[in-house]
């Protein structure tokens, strides 16, 4: 029974925290959270050990995980009390990830006593800094990303501290954008809480305590169990970032992987020194990606709380990329922490190569921003664009999708239309970009963007654009990245992977993503698969006859052959 009521337990804090979810998308003001989708949810015990994490944003964890453990400081100290709010964003000072996600959390009492937290994380567009839109890739410290936030009330026994809103607000270009979405977060909690509160006292104390202790210790214990399955051994794997974002140079990243008797250690000794750019990161958002990759690898089932987390340590050197040490500016630490993960996979390759996937780490983030008429406040776009999934084993990767420690939206078309001074010329997927294998690599996207009214300023941060996502066991690299400034009949392209600019109305912004990794050689495709790809114009057939030795020109008769045409002839007959 105890095993029962534990899995009905975790399963009914879970929807709490998905419904968390759906009121803060819902109730949201800014499109990047009620339309991308850029914000997570999570429950807490009373020590501040996660219980549940809704399916999110991975690597959202890691801001959530910080403010939460001071905030049960707080409360131990009797100076967070019922009703109560705390947030933060700083990752120096309260575990931020960086300074757009700004974390909101909440104590949970009945009857006097703390029951545990629940939590929330949204990006905000702009909380200020030397650029609109805040993450870009040339700040070259901390106090240019933001406002920095340690851990403050900002709702006190139910009622929001106008005194810190007005901080808040005052330290902003949207503030109306602001306002909106950190009322959709304290909504969201106070939901959250009030659920918390009526299933502990629906189970009971006792019960619901128990319930908690017996998940924590089964996930762990699960955990265990699927890594001793593993084979024991160190794996190692190197990449490389583009560069900094300003200074000519790759950086080197370092992984060795041990895997050992139910536990795993990785060390990122050897990995670059911080640079004096925004693409640093802190351990905790490591640890969020690792989290994360090691999740997937071993048994996506297993539940998202503090006992899966227990069997994983990491060695990060301090002054290093990944363990950063202040000033240092981490506005776009998602490129190196998402590098991390593709190289995990890449280490662990040689010990499960069924559950790994290419290189999917390229991605580029565009920010537009400006005032548009004679609007009160500026607008700000953001926009991150997705790229190629890696291929595994048995499948090509996902084409134009988010990889890894992400999981938001694009911003719908019409949205983007509807609210900025833009227009999107052009929306494709991106022919050829995809690597090489016996599975292929996934597909890039082309998206071209207009300034309809102006000027706008642009500001784009990535990676991909000079290392390629590589492929695996024999699979080819997926295309790097690019972008493009086209005014009228001129089309050029921009030389950095950090550049900032204005675009004048009637000019274009063209991004073109980079594609997955392939894997396994690509002699061992299946040619029907080719043929699908060329007729689907997936891939070119000068493209299928160089990387994969087909006849040219491979068109509507050879893909008459594969199981895509003959599914959808059978769809279309139903039909």
């Amino acid at each position: 029974m105890n095993v029962i009521l534990s899995e009905v337990v975790n399963q009914l804090l879970l929807a709490v925290a998905e419904e968390m979810g759906i009121a803060l998308k819902k109730t949201a003001f800014s499109p990047n959270i009620k339309e991308r989708a850029d914000c997570s949810t999570a429950i807490f015990d009373p020590r501040g050990q996660v219980v549940v994490q809704a399916a999110h944003i991975p690597i959202h964890l890691s801001s959530m995980i910080g403010l939460v453990e001071r905030a049960a400081a707080l409360v131990g100290r009797g100076e967070l009390v019922a009703g109560d709010m705390v947030l933060g964003n700083d990752p120096f000072t309260c575990g931020g990830s960086h300074l757009n996600d700004i974390a909101v959390a909440m104590p949970v009492f009945t009857n006097g006593e703390l029951v545990g937290f629940v939590a929330n994380i949204a990006h905000h567009s702009d909380v200020g800094g030397r650029v609109a839109g805040s993450e870009v890739g040339d700040n070259t410290e901390i106090f240019q990303d933001g406002i920095r936030l340690p851990v403050l009330t900002v709702v006190r026994s139910g009622a929001v501290d106008l005194q810190v809103m007005e901080l808040l607000l005052i330290n902003t270009r949207t503030p109306g954008e602001r306002q909106g979405d950190f009322n959709a977060q304290f909504a969201a909690n106070a939901l959250g809480a009030r659920k918390v509160a009526e299933l502990y006292a629906r189970v009971g104390g006792a019960a619901y305590r128990d319930a908690i202790e017996a998940l924590l210790a089964s996930t762990e214990a699960r955990t265990r169990a699927a890594i001793r399955a593993l084979p024991r051994g160190t794996y190692r794997a190197d990449g490389l970032l583009d560069d900094d974002g300003v200074h000519p140079g790759a950086l080197p990243l370092v992984v060795r992987v041990d895997i050992r008797d139910g536990d795993v250690v990785f060390d990122f000794s050897g990995t670059s020194a911080q640079v004096a750019t925004s693409i640093n990161a802190t351990p905790i958002s490591v640890m969020a990606g690792i989290y994360y990759v090691m999740r997937a690898i071993l048994d996506p089932s297993l539940p998202t709380n503090a006992g899966f987390y227990r069997p994983f340590q990491a060695e990060i050197p301090r002054g290093t990329l990944l363990n950063a040490m202040p000033p240092a500016s981490v506005a776009v630490r998602f490129r190196s922490v998402q590098t991390a993960v593709d190289l995990v996979c890449k280490a662990l390759a040689e010990a499960v190569p069924d559950r790994v996937v290419a290189g999917s780490r390229g991605w580029w983030g565009v920010i537009i921003s400006g005032q548009d008429g004679g609007a009160a406040e500026s607008f700000v776009d953001y926009e991150a664009h997705v790229g190629g999934g890696g291929a595994t084993s048995s499948n090509d990767g996902w084409d134009a999708t988010w990889s890894h420690c992400s999981n938001s939206s694009n911003l719908p078309i019409e949205v983007l239309e509807a609210e900025y001074p833009l227009r999107v010329v052009r929306y494709a997927l991106r022919p050829d970009s995809g690597g090489a294998g016996r599975f292929r690599g996934g597909l890039g996207c082309i998206r071209e963007i207009e300034a309809t009214r102006g000027p706008v300023v642009f500001s784009i941060r990535g990676d991909g654009y000079r290392v390629a996502p590589h492929g695996l066991l024999g699979g080819g690299p997926g295309a790097t990245g690019a972008v493009y400034r086209r005014t009228g009949a001129r089309r050029r392209r921009l030389p950095a992977t950090v550049v900032n600019g204005v675009l004048a109305p009637g000019e274009v912004l063209e991004i073109l993503s980079p594609g997955g990794g392939g894997f396994g050689p690509a002699r061992a495709r299946d040619p029907r698969l080719t043929a699908a790809d060329v007729a689907a114009e997936k891939i070119t057939a000068a493209y299928a006859k160089r990387a994969y030795g087909a006849g040219a020109p491979l068109g509507p008769v050879a893909a008459k052959e594969s199981g895509t045409y003959t599914a959808r002839k059978r769809r279309r007959s139903r039909a």
